[in-house]
């Protein structure tokens, strides 16, 4: 990920969720907040509702691959 920072401590998320906005869908919800930095930062989590580990841990990979390849969109267009 060229201009992107991943999200890994817990105490990350757990800002995110309580201090940021949500847009939901059927099976996915997005979490954003400006983050006052010239780089996007993403952390992609999975709730059990998806399957086991490997089903999760997959969904995760193919949601990275997704955002690795339209990053170049999203580096001037996300402002959070």
């Amino acid at each position: 990920m060229l201009y992107t920072i991943k999200l890994k401590n817990n105490k990350d998320f757990v800002r995110l969720y309580g201090k940021g906005a949500f847009v939901s869908g059927g099976l996915c919800t997005v979490y954003y907040r400006r983050n006052g930095t010239k780089s996007n930062r993403i952390g992609i989590s999975t709730g059990k509702k998806i399957g086991n580990a490997v089903l999760r841990s997959r969904a995760r990979r193919v949601i990275r691959q997704a955002y690795r390849e339209t990053e170049r969109i999203f580096r001037r267009a996300m402002i959070w």
